[in-house]
């Protein structure tokens, strides 16, 4: 429903219709299939399958723990609170990240 107002906000004929939501179909598809190759073989970035920990990776992590014992965000940790409190609700729930 949102994206129908949205895209009835530029007034497109109909078949740029039909054809913008083909175009995203299809990148969001290759995006996903890129995603799930990478997932079980890491052929695209460092051959190792599953996910990949950066240099940022143990603050996210650090910040979901505290968040999750009830520490505050401190410091850059504001600038990333949505995904730090994904991460809290991920260990909180016990998944695997």
């Amino acid at each position: 429903m949102i994206i129908r107002n949205i895209i009835g906000y530029f007034k497109f004929p109909k078949a740029s219709l039909w054809i913008f939501g083909l175009m995203l179909l299809l990148i969001l598809s290759r995006f996903a299939m890129l995603n799930v190759q990478n997932w079980n073989s890491g052929y695209i970035s460092n051959g190792m399958p599953g996910p990949k920990l950066a240099i940022d990776s143990e603050r996210y992590i650090s910040a979901a723990e505290n968040m999750s014992k009830g520490v505050a965000l401190q410091g850059r940790e504001y600038q990333f609170a949505g995904y730090i409190g994904l991460l809290a609700i991920i260990k909180t729930l016990n998944l695997s990240l």
